[in-house]
């Protein structure tokens, strides 16, 4: 009974964060994916069903795989400095504690001229 009890306590107080997380990640990803399924909608006409078509010209699109590279090379240079930078923060005795503290925000200003 007090093995049930506790399972149950645990189960309540996990219940809003899973409430919360579905609601604000789960819901929308599944939104879009449904979303994604239809045209846009106009005043006088409502969304069709299309089914792949939007990710068949996504696919032919050149700009969005010439974005897909620029996402990549973005994240291969700002998620090292991220990594290093929030591990060697709380070093003791780290003179460049606030650098490496500020390097992961800055870096992504950094890249925005040049793309």
């Amino acid at each position: 009974m007090a093995r049930t009890r506790e399972w149950l306590y645990a189960w309540l107080l996990l219940l809003p964060a899973a409430a919360l997380l579905a609601l604000f990640t789960h819901y929308p990803a599944v939104a879009n994916l449904w979303h994604s399924l239809y045209s846009t909608p106009k005043a006088a006409r409502p969304p069709k069903f299309i089914g792949l078509d939007n990710y068949r010209a996504l696919i032919d699109d050149p700009i969005f795989w010439q974005a897909l590279v620029n996402n990549f090379w973005y994240a291969l240079g700002t998620i090292p400095i991220s990594i290093v930078g929030y591990g060697a923060a709380p070093l003791p005795g780290a003179g460049a504690t606030p650098t490496t503290w500020s390097a992961p925000r800055s870096s992504s200003c950094l890249t925005l001229p040049a793309s």
